[in-house]
């Protein structure tokens, strides 16, 4: 019961920072071309960000998220 507060104050400097990676990553990779392609065909704005966006916007989360889980 008394740890719920400190364990939240020490994740949200984590969440701050993949939030700010995370959408860096997804500005760079929706001006893609194959986003492009995608926004051509006609598909919807959520079937292209969760179908074709996410995957190779996570990496650098991941990237990240392994050094802050060992430290």
């Amino acid at each position: 019961m008394y740890i719920i507060l400190p364990v939240a104050s020490l994740t949200i400097a984590y969440v701050a920072g993949i939030a700010r990676i995370m959408r860096g990553s997804m500005i760079e990779v929706l001006h893609s071309n194959f986003i492009r392609t995608a926004k051509a065909k006609g598909l919807s704005t959520s079937r292209i960000i969760l179908k074709h966006a996410l995957r190779p916007a996570l990496l650098p989360v991941i990237t990240y998220l392994g050094p802050a889980f060992v430290g």
